[in-house]
């Protein structure tokens, strides 16, 4: 019974794969296959998608807190050069 249900669970990943790539006739096909094969194998991947977006939610909303809190310290702690500063660099590599 396991195997029917990761064979199901493989087919339904294949077709969402062929989704992703725009192939819209071919993935629909193969997750109507994937679920007369065994649905329980479908809805657990449908489950990992979901939970595969929340996580990736949550990472990107982290990540952009992070960055919008680093930025402003990266600023104070390097001030971009001013033009005095700038003209001098030739000076300083030739």
């Amino acid at each position: 019974m396991e195997n029917k249900r990761e064979h199901a669970h493989d087919i339904a990943e294949e077709g969402l794969d062929k989704l992703i790539e725009g192939n819209k006739d071919t993935g629909e096909k193969l997750t109507d296959q994937a679920k007369k094969i065994d649905p329980k194998g479908v809805e657990e991947l449908a489950e990992e998608v979901e939970r595969d977006k929340q996580n990736a939610e949550r990472f990107v909303n982290k990540a952009r807190s992070s960055a919008s809190a680093f930025v402003p310290r990266l600023r104070a702690a390097a001030p971009l050069p001013s033009q005095n500063q700038l003209d001098l660099v030739p000076l300083v590599i030739g």
